[in-house]
């Protein structure tokens, strides 16, 4: 709902709440650096990823407990390295997902034990989604993705094929009725349960590293690796391709698209690559500002827009936080200062 941002520097997680900055909890300590955090749907629960191939749950509450209730995992964040990294999913409150090597395991949150599995594609999972309902799971990897029932474990549809490349992302739409793939430089739409079944291609001139829908699924955002290029595509009718813009800075590390789908925040660079120190929303349709611009004073690394739209969470470098009301441009909380 927006209340609570987690956050992660180095091998230190921590919860604050979006509109004081204040801490709710003790730090989250793990004994390497954090890649990835998810929150469960209910906000009670909150999944870690860490770079020691381990997954760790945590109870969200203002007590003192900073230990997980659970004994790490095995997580696999990525096939290659320069992937975005993999999330634990919850299914719901009682079931968490945690992909390992040679399958993607469903993990009883009370008990930390593995109940049912579904075999890995190919190579290895190259990412994992999960349906906004929490009904159906995406897996995808080399040359192939397919969407499971998380309850029958039976696959929903015929594989999806992407003819020896690898399906390296893939994201549910937000009705559960379609998916979206991205393999190297080309993405699609497949639809689920209707006809057509297969929309696009969405291609761009070099690799896309990241796409993302508007809520109401009309419109795909994607994002192409090393040099900003952003596509809004529309999801119907005869001319897919909206607007297509270069950004500043020189790497597409993720979009977000607000709660009512009219814009769109870009979420930074790479830091190997990173020239872009700040960013702007804009307006979903054009691509065009309609925001003051945001810099947080250092090379901009990530961003997340809050469910209803109103703030921007910016992380950069060197190690700072900030939480914006993007509209006027102006700091919610005071700057954090990270370890």
């Amino acid at each position: 709902n927006g209340a609570l941002l987690a956050y992660s520097s180095d091998r230190v997680v921590r919860v604050i709440r979006s509109e004081t900055g204040e801490s709710i909890m003790p730090e989250l300590q793990h004994p390497q650096p954090v890649a990835v955090i998810t929150f469960a749907s209910d906000g009670r629960l909150l999944a870690t990823g860490c770079q020691d191939g381990r997954a760790r749950v945590f109870e969200i509450g203002d007590g003192e407990n900073a230990e997980p209730i659970l004994p790490p995992v095995k997580h696999r964040l990525s096939v290659f390295n320069h992937q975005s990294p993999i999330k634990p999913h919850f299914v719901n409150r009682d079931q968490m997902l945690a992909v390992y090597q040679t399958d993607t395991v469903f993990i009883d949150t009370k008990t930390g034990k593995p109940s049912e599995s579904i075999p890995t594609i190919g190579r290895g999972n190259s990412f994992a989604a999960i349906d906004p309902e929490q009904r159906m799971l995406f897996l995808g990897g080399w040359e192939a993705a397919s969407v499971y029932d998380t309850h029958k474990l039976s696959p929903v549809n015929q594989p999806i094929s992407a003819d020896r490349r690898w399906v390296n992302n893939g994201i549910f739409r937000p009705d559960g009725l379609a998916v979206a793939v991205v393999a190297e430089e080309t993405a699609h739409q497949y639809s689920l349960f209707e006809r057509p079944m297969s929309f696009g291609p969405l291609s761009h001139p070099n690799e896309i590293s990241c796409l993302t829908y508007s809520p109401d699924g009309r419109l795909i955002a994607t994002g192409q690796r090393h040099d900003g290029l952003v596509v809004i595509w529309k999801t119907a009718g005869r001319q897919p391709h909206l607007k297509r813009q270069k950004l500043a800075g020189s790497h597409s590390r993720g979009l977000a698209i607000s709660g009512d789908g009219q814009h769109v925040v870009p979420r930074g660079s790479s830091w190997w690559f990173g020239t872009l120190k700040s960013t702007r929303v804009l307006d979903a349709a054009t691509l065009q500002p309609i925001g003051p611009e945001l810099a947080p004073g250092g090379v901009l690394l990530a961003a997340a827009v809050s469910a209803a739209g109103e703030r921007v969470a910016t992380a950069s470098v060197p190690n700072r936080l900030d939480v914006w009301d993007w509209r006027r441009g102006v700091r919610l909380i005071e700057t954090v200062t990270l370890p």
